[in-house]
């Protein structure tokens, strides 16, 4: 015997004794045991089992290694590893491919998911597989019944429309089925079973992948093992979705008899499960006896569930993914030896330590016997291997992110490990934290090495790049290979549409080749690209091996799809690939592929999918001649970009692409006759090229744009379009300009700016500017004209949020982001730019790749270098002068009598307050205007002047004068002159000299100057520019103001001007505003550059800033924010601390721009900051600057660390300083660029401060903050106050009220900046008063109590009511203070009102208690009142008064304040029922107020309401208290009481005495009798109270039930059958339900009698039933909701002849009640009419309609009328009123008329009624309850015979409530009664598919009900039989069968039936029931022998129950 079989023989455990073999002893000895028992129990220490075999080799070699922890293990030597101490492995071994084996289970992410399967990344990089039949088993069988893969499921719901009728069935079928991607999401942690290895087939369909791991996540594998008595509370377990119930999920563990249910409210908010869905849970309650288990999905229970011991737990039922709490117990080389759970042990690999980079020296982190938390890797139960993880994330529950992507390049990685033999651990560096990679030893080197620790050190930095990632670790695997680092295909993103790639090719196909671009990337070329012809098989240069040049047609990265071409033109093609449509700028010229020739021209592809139309014109081919012989498919053509419209995605093309010939074409076009297929648009518009001028006359002026008809050079004319922003550069003399052009008016100089050649239209600008530049090539045409950095002319077409976008000719149009539209902060583009405006930009970036160029718009870089900006508007300003005088009839010859600078006689006419009026003799209607300064004293009125002319307004007529000295010079004689003289030549200045100009006047858009030097000639500069308009001159500017400017132009005439031009440099900062300095020409004072520290003088102290004076008279700012680094104290100002002339130093920390100079650096931004005064690193950025490394002009702000949008952090503390203050805001000021608002909400925490909110504040106050939200795209920073701290209930929170909800919704009140939250109506205060809400206004503030806080309370709360996020009171006794200012607005005094004690859930209340609410809702039926914000009460109409109500809405409206009583308070349901008659009530409250059932005595009298009726008694209620008693039948009455029902309802007042009290079981027994009552009185048992008498109408609460439950417990249908929750929810389902009866989840009403048949004639005209019990819960509850306890024990109590007398009694009192009904509604609205008498005139209606316009009986009524009258029209306009006039609230009215307008239709429709009722009904659906309505209509055509539109009906019904039993069942009996049994078995079997399962019991049973009726019992026995197959201890079911039966009356069947049904196993009560239903039948249809038999049969079962 070999030492293998002793092994496996013995035992470790020496303590054991020894088995020995039957017969006698073994073969070996006592001492050769003993030995091969030591030699088994070294090995099993040491962890080595050896096969004889193996260990033979061993011992033959030399120098080999032992075996591996885990191989070869025997089980129980695994187990006591943990216990005996021995040899511990040398190290941990990988798991590999090698060493799965099936039935392992392993722990995995989802790294893929699709429909076809899923990818799971398993442990050390390790790849498995899913199919969809593995995703679950629930998910399996729903595929296996359905026929279906899941793929092809998938292409179902793919499909756009169906095909036949039977798909359509199929997938009706099939929607219930989800999809992997519906049910699983990326990164999700699943627990798999290894379920084959290698039978897989390659991706693409190659052969099968050797290395394939086939998983299974089916829970029947997972949870294998898995007990009941296993499990306890607090596990975590593996399940999936069974079924979707209504108040949960039923789950599945895989095992049988075993089963789960999560309740949809354990669920967390938003989450959804599918039916074959996975979920994580842990298990709650346990019922070992059903064998059921109740869970909880809460991630943080799930994260923290730790495997306990208990008995049992073996390495079977080990799961993966466990947490399980460790010890470490041995420190390995490369990894941890852990033992856990006393009798396991597992090994963590290096990988998965517990962090991600360990340093080298790990080990010394771990110590022995340490204790840690593990998660479960894998469990091998063949090996006994466990695996565990530490890592943070896995044992965290989640999957660790990634924070590289495939291709990533690192060029400096560090290796932190060596791994010998196996490979590198290195450092990436990424953010925010490095992330560790892993290159393989077949990754490090692209040249073999033996050994990487020679090659390779810790420390050592190497290039790497990501190739792929281990998901479940978060490890990327890099690559240090140079041919795979420098690769530059890598991944699928990598490859670039256009771009040329190298090849081989790896396989021929009929239609391509396939192609390897890289050794992950593969490729196809198309046959119609593999050569430039057209070929019919592939070409011979493509065989495989070969490496070819091709270029990339297209890329689908995510689908992994690339396409090349070989095509030489396209790969020789040196020209720019056209790869989207936005790259198709005009004018690009490319390559493409023609793909398509018609008559009207040729198709053209390119790359990445885009295509072309080149016109027949564009062709290039001879008149006459076909495209098709021109051209080939698939010939590679050269094309040139006409047009191209990226939204449209279409391309207009040209195959002309020289100059030569595309002028030939131009030519040729103009001469050759017109084709057909020329397009007219471009005919018209094609001889006018873009940029040239053309003159035109005014067509017609339109709301936004002139036409104008510009004159051809061939002759005709076409239209162009002038938009009124391109009138004039200057926005203020667009308006004049528009109001002067008319019809006919000429207009010259137009500039082409674009073209519509569709429409055939050009685009016109008369912007000077553009035609200007166009001769100095700055307004561009194509993206090929541009050049970095040069300057451009254009106008802007749209402002965004992002930027700007100018536009230049044609459709060239760049971007200038936001960041680039000016030098100083910009918060709204919009503001800055209008859309038109003139602009100068330049080209900042190009990207000519996507056909893309970027823009800035900065003044510093795009300032004017000439006068054209003033040129425009004085040349503006002559065409309104000119316009104006042709349209008046008036000269401009004055203009030649007031020269510039010319010296003219006047008279002082007028003095006004902005200056004198002179009058000028030679031209009465030119006006004089002299200012105040340029008078140089006071001028009398009347008095003659000399003044000189400064300037003439052309348009407006007014010369400006000066009559001072120093202007007028040596001119000024004093005598009167009748002429103008002329003034003697100056000495004018040479161009572009720089001169000194002083201010003479001020005007919007220019300043008047004197040149002192020049002889005082006059000159003009403008205040603003292009791209700077936001400057008021006026403030800016004073006269008498020196300035130095350059000069521009030189006056040709008398009547020019002399230009200069302000620079946008430094120049214009150094001249002296009191003219006592001088400039001299080309001198120029230093510059002070960014980080100079200056010294200064205050000048002045604003509140939010100081003005300096530097040298030289440069000017610096001190911005508040500047000053100081921390926060100066509350209300403290820093800059109050300086004065005006202290000398201070700062430092210059960028440039600023007031609006006032309009020019750069016109002041300096300085800090007296110490960390900016202290900081060394300013002199770098000084350096950088002087040697030109930073371009100047590039430097407006160059702080060091300048606060930013970008850089303010969320929820940092921040010191800001008042700016602004409003009404509800505040702005403060965080730095010079970045402002932030602070709402009165956050700005403090008490309702007083919030109301001194604008006075709290003063302009430069500090403000203590925190940043709450930053938004760098919309530059917005939202400040606040408050602390940071999440509401909570309880807290007490300022807000202000935000809106003020209509009716008694109550108020909301913003609470935070975005946090709103919801004040209830009855938590507006402690005493509550009528109209609750009078007072309340938008903007009052308030001090709030939180009440309640859900997730989503940071929403906007725009609901009302318990939708809110927040729930808040206003309740002083709460903390809550909103009333004062309401109360001062409505007058309350102090007391005034009710003090209302706070009703917080429905177990406050209790019967008889006292209560106030207000009125939600009144109706016929009664009130709803609101008690609290979650709690309401029903009031019934017999509750609501002691004398009769005849309009309950009016009496109480909404708002109503009601006081009541509690009748009673269902706390399971939330139902409360009140009452406001006081009568009897006081007893309820005396009588029983703390009631108690040890305080009940017999023969004590107790009253109380009735609550259920059975047919073994009645349920009651008892007052003061929540008990319920018994009234046992015998006990309700002296006399026999044949139907407690006819007798009693729901909520009947009643007296009783306590007959019996039984403690043990809390149950109560009473009598009503009257003996019974009098006998307690005569004895003292207490005070009684008259029996009640209007009945209360009520619910049955399954809450309140429990009495009465425990009444009959183990005794209802179904209990304790073992068929779960499913069969008891259908156990609940009375006899009467499943025989046709009403419907209980849906409210729907019983069916008819028996003896009733379907009406097949005519209605009466308009026949409606007006008994709304199946929609109206007030009083249809009891016929369609009977409680399930009352149905339960009257199925298991009732005998048959009381069943079947109780039925019929209940359908004849139904239909009575609705006669009843009817009567009474047609007596009341009779007796509304006048003297009580019947409507006979069409006045009569009138007035009845207008007394009760919402009754549908009256309206209704008056269509019959007219229909009597055959006034068919006016009885639809009845009806059409009708609709119109009833209440939208009345639902059900609305409906009767919809109803009675359809029977209408269907009797006189036209043309053709079906047509007519079609069409009117569906206009009713959006206005009604569609099923209701269905039913409707259903009715109106089985009573009309109309069975062809009923089942076109009944199909669609079927498919829109395919969840209704009672459309099915309808659906059924229709086919049933029509003889069609075939049709009606299908559609019973569509109906179970689709109806849930909890319905399936009643749907069966109704339609074998059905059957026996209306079919064949032979059909119908089939059903029932199946039924009670499944279900054999339904008593229900049995007894609807025997009945039916018994019906047909055949005798030997009926008697089967009982035997069958005696012998069962059932409690003693439903036996009861069975064995005296046989015995009646016996008595009635037998003789005494079978009568003897039954009796007999009954004593042998009590028998057998005795003994």
């Amino acid at each position: 015997m070999s030492k293998r079989k002793v092994v496996e023989g013995a035992r470790p455990n020496l303590g054991v004794e020894q088995d020995f073999p039957r017969g006698g002893a073994g073969p070996l000895s006592s001492v050769e045991v003993l030995q091969a028992r030591q030699e088994a129990e070294d090995e099993v220490r040491g962890g080595i089992i050896v096969p004889a075999a193996k260990k033979q080799k061993k011992e033959k070699g030399a120098g080999k290694k032992k075996g591996l922890i885990g191989e070869e293990a025997d089980g129980e030597a695994e187990l006591l590893q943990g216990g005996v101490k021995g040899k511990l492995p040398k190290f941990v071994e990988l798991l590999k491919f090698k060493t799965l084996s099936p039935g392992l289970r392993i722990w995995g992410s989802v790294a893929e998911v699709s429909n076809k399967d899923l990818v799971i990344s398993l442990p050390n990089g390790l790849r498995g597989f899913v199919n969809p039949t593995e995703a679950s088993d629930v998910l399996a069988d729903m595929l296996k019944s359905s026929g279906d893969t899941g793929e092809k499921k998938s292409k179902k719901k793919k499909k756009g429309a169906v095909q036949d009728k039977g798909e359509e069935e199929e997938l009706d079928e099939d929607k219930d089925i989800p999809l992997l991607t519906e049910i699983f999401t990326e990164g999700q942690l699943v627990g798999c079973t290894v379920k084959g290895l290698g039978s897989g087939s390659g991706k693409h369909g190659g052969k099968a992948d050797s290395k394939r791991v086939e998983l299974s996540l089916r829970t029947s594998l997972l949870n294998e093992g898995l007990t009941i008595d296993s499990i306890h509370e607090g596990m975590a377990l593996t399940a999936c979705v069974k079924s979707v119930e209504d108040h949960g999920f039923v789950l599945t563990f895989g095992v049988p008899a075993l089963s789960g249910f999560l309740l949809k409210r354990d669920l967390s908010e938003g989450a959804a499960l599918r039916k074959g869905q996975l979920i994580q849970c842990v298990a709650g309650s346990i019922d070992k006896q059903r064998k059921t288990v109740g869970v909880k999905t809460d991630p943080k229970l799930v994260t923290a569930a730790t495997v306990q011991e208990h008995d049992g737990l073996t390495l079977e039922t080990l799961r993966p993914g466990a947490l399980v709490s460790a010890k470490v117990r041995a420190i390995l080389p490369d990894g941890l030896l852990l033992s856990f759970l006393t009798y396991f042990t597992g090994t963590v690999d290096r990988f998965h330590l517990d962090e991600d980079l360990p340093a080298a020296d790990w080990a010394g982190k771990y110590s022995e016997n340490q204790r840690l938390k593990a998660r479960v890797l894998f469990v091998d139960p063949g090996t006994k291997r466990v695996g565990l993880t530490l890592k943070q994330a896995l044992v965290a529950g989640r999957t660790p992110e990634q924070t590289t992507a495939v291709g990533d390049l690192f060029d400096a990685a560090v290796i932190r490990r060596v791994d010998p033999s196996v490979g590198l651990l290195l450092e990436l560096p990424t953010t925010p934290r490095p992330a560790a990679g892993f290159a393989h030893i077949s990754n490090v080197s692209d040249d073999h090495i033996e050994k990487l620790e020679k090659k390779f050190r810790p420390g050592q930095k190497a290039r790497a790049r990501v190739v792929g990632h281990w998901g479940l670790e978060g490890l990327s695997t890099v690559s240090l290979k140079p041919s795979v680092v420098e690769q530059k295909l890598l991944t699928y993103a990598d490859v670039i549409p256009g771009a040329e790639v190298r090849g081989t090719v790896v396989a021929v196909e009929e239609w391509g080749a396939r192609l390897a671009l890289s050794e992950s990337i593969r490729a196809i070329c198309p046959l119609a690209h593999m050569s430039e012809v057209a070929l019919s098989k592939p070409s011979p240069k493509f065989q495989v091996g070969a490496r070819l040049k091709c270029r990339v047609l297209s890329v689908d990265a995510k689908e992994k799809k690339v396409a090349v071409t070989y095509k030489k033109g396209l790969v020789a093609s040196k020209l720019v690939p056209l790869t989207s449509y936005a790259q198709a700028v005009e004018g690009l010229v490319t390559h493409g592929v023609v793909t398509g020739i018609q008559d009207y021209g040729c198709f053209v592809q390119f790359y990445n999918g885009v295509k072309g139309l080149a016109h027949r014109s564009e062709l290039g081919i001879p008149p006459g001649s076909s495209p098709e012989e021109a051209f080939q498919l698939g010939q590679v053509i050269k094309c040139r970009v006409l047009r191209s419209s990226s939204a449209d995605q279409r391309l207009a093309l040209s195959f002309i692409t020289s100059s030569a010939a595309i002028a030939a074409a131009r030519t040729a076009s103009a001469l050759a006759p017109a084709v057909a297929v020329t397009a007219p648009g471009a005919a018209v518009t094609g001889e006018v090229e873009l940029g040239s001028l053309v003159s035109g006359a005014v067509r017609t002026v339109g709301e936004s744009s002139v036409i104008v008809e510009v004159a051809r050079a061939t002759g005709g004319s076409v239209n162009g379009v002038l938009a009124f922003q391109h009138l004039s550069d200057h926005l203020s003399q667009t308006e004049a300009l528009k109001g002067l052009l008319q019809p006919g008016q000429a207009v010259e100089g137009l500039l082409v700016i674009d073209k519509d050649d569709v429409k055939g239209l050009l685009i016109l600008s008369w912007k000077k500017s553009l035609v200007a530049r166009m001769a100095a090539g700055e307004v561009p045409r194509v993206l090929g004209e541009l050049q970095p950095q040069q300057a451009l002319q254009g106008y802007v077409a749209s402002s965004t949020p992002r930027g700007v976008f100018v536009r230049f000719l044609g459709r060239l149009t760049g971007m200038a982001p936001v960041s680039q539209l000016s030098d100083s902060f910009v918060s709204d583009p919009a503001g800055l730019f209008t859309q038109g405006q003139s602009v100068r930009a330049r080209v900042v970036e190009m990207n000519e790749n996507v056909g893309r160029f970027t823009l800035t718009t900065k003044q510093s870089l795009c300032f004017s270098p000439d006068a054209t900006y003033l040129e425009s508007y004085f040349a503006s300003e002559q065409k309104i002068a000119k316009l104006r005088s042709e349209q008046e009839g008036t000269s401009l010859d004055w203009l030649s009598a007031y020269p510039i600078g010319a010296v003219v006689s006047g008279s002082i006419q007028e003095k006004k307050d902005y200056g004198y009026i002179v009058s000028l003799p030679e031209h009465e209607d030119i006006v004089g205007f002299i200012t105040y300064h340029q008078a140089g004293g006071e001028l009398e009125v009347g008095a003659d002047v000399h003044a000189r002319v400064l300037d003439v307004g052309v348009a407006d007529g007014i010369v400006d004068l000066s009559v001072r000295q120093e202007v007028l010079g040596e001119e000024a004689t004093g005598k009167k002159k009748k002429k103008a003289k002329k003034p003697a030549a100056p000495p004018l200045p040479d161009l572009n000299q720089k001169v000194e100009a002083v201010v003479q006047l001020v005007k919007d858009d220019y300043l008047v100057f004197t040149l002192p030097q020049s002889g005082n000639a006059v000159a003009y500069a403008a205040t603003k520019d292009y791209n700077w308009q936001a400057v008021d001159p006026h403030k800016a500017f004073k006269p008498g103001q020196k300035l130095l400017g350059s000069v521009q132009r030189l006056p040709e005439t008398p009547h020019d001007r002399l230009l200069l031009l302000l620079p946008f440099g430094t120049d214009s900062l150094y001249a002296s505003k009191s003219g006592d300095g001088s400039a001299k020409k080309g001198t120029k004072p230093p510059r002070i550059e960014v980080g100079t520290v200056v010294t200064g003088r205050v000048t002045s102290v604003k509140a939010l800033q100081l003005n300096v004076e530097l040298d030289r008279g440069l000017m610096g700012r001190v911005h508040i924010t500047e000053v100081t680094d921390d926060y100066p104290g509350d209300g403290v100002n820093p800059l109050m601390a300086f004065k005006p002339k202290q000398e201070i130093s700062a430092r210059v920390v960028g440039y600023g721009q007031t609006p006032a100079a309009d020019a750069r650096r016109s002041f300096l931004e300085l800090s007296l900051r110490p960390s900016e005064l202290q900081n060394p690193k300013w002199d770098e950025i000084r350096t950088a600057i002087a040697d030109g490394s930073t371009p100047d002009a590039h430097v407006t702000d160059a702080r060091l660390a300048p606060l930013t949008v970008d850089s303010v952090e969320v929820g940092k503390e921040i010191v800001g300083y008042v700016e602004e203050i409003g009404a509800h805001t505040a702005s403060l000021g965080l730095s010079t660029q970045v402002r932030g608002r602070l709402h009165v909400v956050e700005s403090a925490s008490e309702p007083s401060e919030m109301r001194r909110f604008k006075q709290g504040f003063k302009l430069g106050d500090p403000v203590q903050c925190r940043v709450v939200a930053a938004d760098a795209k919309t530059h917005a920073v939202e400040l606040s106050c408050k602390s940071g701290k999440k509401l909570e209930v309880g807290d007490i929170v300022a807000g202000r009220v935000s809106k003020v909800l209509p009716g008694i919704k109550g108020l909301l009140v913003q609470v935070g900046i975005h946090t709103v939250g919801h004040v209830a109506v009855t938590e507006l205060g402690d005493r509550w008063r009528e109209r609750p809400l009078e007072g309340f206004a938008t903007g009052q503030f308030v001090r709030c109590a939180v009440l309640d806080v859900t997730e989503n309370a940071s929403g906007n709360g725009n609901g009302a009511g318990s939708g809110h996020a927040i729930e808040l009171s206003l309740r002083e006794k709460l903390g809550g203070c909103g009333g004062e200012e309401a109360k001062a607005v409505r007058g309350e005094k102090a007391g005034e009102g009710v003090e209302v004690p706070r009703v917080a859930a429905v177990e406050d209340l209790s019967p008889g208690q006292e209560v106030w609410g207000y009125v939600k809702s009144c109706s016929p039926k009664g009130c709803f009142v609101m008690l609290g914000p979650k709690i309401d009460a029903r009031i019934l109409m017999a509750n609501l008064s002691t004398t009769f109500i005849d309009d309950p809405a009016k009496e109480f409206p909404p708002g109503t304040l009601v006081h009541g009583w509690v009748i009673s308070a269902e706390p399971l349901s939330g139902r409360v029922e009140l009452t406001l008659k006081q009568t009897g009530v006081k007893e309820a409250r005396g009588a029983q107020s703390k009631a108690d059932i040890a305080e009940l005595k017999e023969g004590q009298i107790l009253t109380g309401a009735v609550k259920s009726i059975t047919q073994f008694g009645l349920f009651v209620i008892l007052d003061g208290s929540r008990l319920t008693a018994l009234c046992h039948v015998s006990e309700v009455s002296d006399k026999f009481l044949k139907d407690l029902g006819q007798e009693y309802e729901q909520g009947d007042r009643v007296r009783a005495v306590v007959r019996k009290v039984d403690l043990e079981k809390q149950r109560i027994s009473i009598s009503m009798k009257k003996s019974a009552l009098a006998e307690a009185e005569a004895n003292g048992g207490g005070n009684g109270a008259d029996e009640a008498g209007n009945g209360v109408e009520g619910d049955a609460s399954e809450g309140e039930d429990e009495g009465a439950a425990d009444e009959e417990e183990g005794e209802g249908l179904g209990e304790g059958e073992g068929n779960g929750e499913e069969e008891e929810k259908a156990g609940s389902e009375s006899e009467d339900a499943a025989a046709g009866g009403g419907e209980e989840d849906e409210g729907e009403e019983e069916e008819e009698s028996e003896d009733a048949a379907p009406a097949t004639s005519l209605p009466p005209p308009l026949e409606v039933t007006f008994d709304d019990a199946e929609d109206d819960v007030m009083d249809g509850e009891r016929a369609s909701k009977r409680p399930r306890d009352e149905e339960d024990e009257e199925e298991a109590g009732q005998t048959a002849e009381d069943a079947r007398e109780s039925k019929q009694a209940r359908k004849r009192q139904k239909r009575k009640e609705r006669e009843e009904k009817e009567a009474a509604i047609a007596r009341a609205e009779a007796a509304r009419l006048q003297g009580d008498a019947t409507p006979e005139t069409v006045e009569d209606f009138e007035r009845l309609v207008l007394a009760s316009p919402n009754s549908s009986f009256v309206w209704i009524k008056y269509m019959a009328f007219m229909l009597g009258l055959t006034e068919v029209d006016k009885a639809r306009a009845v009806a059409e009123r009708a609709l119109q006039t009833i209440s939208y609230r009345e639902e059900g009215e609305k409906l009767n008329v919809w109803v009675a307008y359809l029977n209408l239709e269907n009797m006189h429709g036209a043309p053709d009624p079906k047509q007519a009722v079609l069409a009117l009904f569906q206009r009713a659906l959006a206005y009604t309850d569609q099923k209701k309505l269905h039913v409707a209509l259903l009715g109106i055509y089985e009573r009309t015979g109309q069975h062809d539109m009923a089942d076109t009906l009944f199909k669609s019904m079927t498919k829109k409530f395919n969840t209704s039993a009672k459309v099915w069942l309808r659906n059924i009996q229709n086919l049933l009664s029509r003889g069609l049994s075939d049709a009606a078995s299908k559609v019973l079997e569509r109906a179970l598919k689709s109806l849930p399962q909890r319905k399936h019991i009643k749907v069966i049973s109704r339609a074998a009900v059905l059957e026996f009726k209306l079919g064949t019992a032979e059909r119908a026995r089939v059903l029932m039989e199946g039924v009670l197959r499944n279900y054999p201890k339904r008593v229900d079911l049995w007894s609807v069968y025997l009945d039916q039966e018994i019906k047909l009356g055949d005798e030997p069947i009926i008697r089967g039936l009982f035997e069958r049904a005696i012998c069962l196993e059932l409690p003693a009560k439903k036996m009861k029931f069975l064995f005296k239903k046989y015995l009646e039948y016996e008595k009635e249809h037998g003789d005494e022998a079978s009568v003897q038999k039954v009796k007999k049969a009954a004593m042998e079962y009590v028998e057998s129950r005795l003994t």
